[in-house]
């Protein structure tokens, strides 16, 4: 079955942190990873929901996205900073699957695309992660390279935690 969406975070998966200019704390601009632009434009073109969660002040994202005109290719935001909590507290990815109104029975055809598995799962029973959304966590290479993208497709690629299952009933 195909995924219902996909959700990205920021920082060294869309925009490269390193190349970051900011004015009081809040990134004014950065620089894409190479391809990323292309690539959701090509998702959202092919009718795939995208979703941003993210530990990040308001503005940074806002900023980063409308600077490659990519804010609009986005269905949902969960930002640290508007909710006040960060990953891998639940209420953050909750807070994403409700926006793109899936519900917890297609909880498991959605993809986090990360940078940091232990992140995700940091302060949390072990395999939480996997069961926080039933999604896959890929890890995009800062090369730009993209080794994390072969799990859109549900395959199995270095970098990622599982492959994508359907929760047992």
């Amino acid at each position: 079955m195909a995924l219902a969406a996909i959700l990205f975070d920021l920082g060294d998966v869309l925009m490269r942190e390193e190349s970051e200019w900011k004015v009081d704390g809040i990134t004014r601009r950065a620089d894409l990873l190479s391809g990323m632009a292309d690539l959701l434009r090509e998702l959202k073109g092919g009718g795939k929901r995208l979703g941003l969660v993210a530990d990040t002040r308001a503005g940074t994202f806002r900023n980063v996205l409308e600077q490659y005109g990519l804010y609009e290719l986005f269905d949902a935001f969960a930002i640290s900073e508007l909710l006040g909590v960060e990953k891998p507290d639940r209420r953050i990815f909750l807070h994403a699957l409700a926006e793109l109104g899936i519900p917890p029975g297609e909880w498991w055809r959605v993809a986090m695309v990360g940078n940091n598995l232990a992140r995700y799962a940091r302060r949390q029973p072990a395999r939480a992660h996997q069961r926080l959304a039933g999604v896959e966590r890929a890890l995009p290479d800062p090369s730009g390279q993209h080794r994390g993208t072969a799990a859109l497709s549900g395959e199995r690629c270095r970098g990622a935690s599982h492959t994508p299952r359907r929760p047992r009933a």
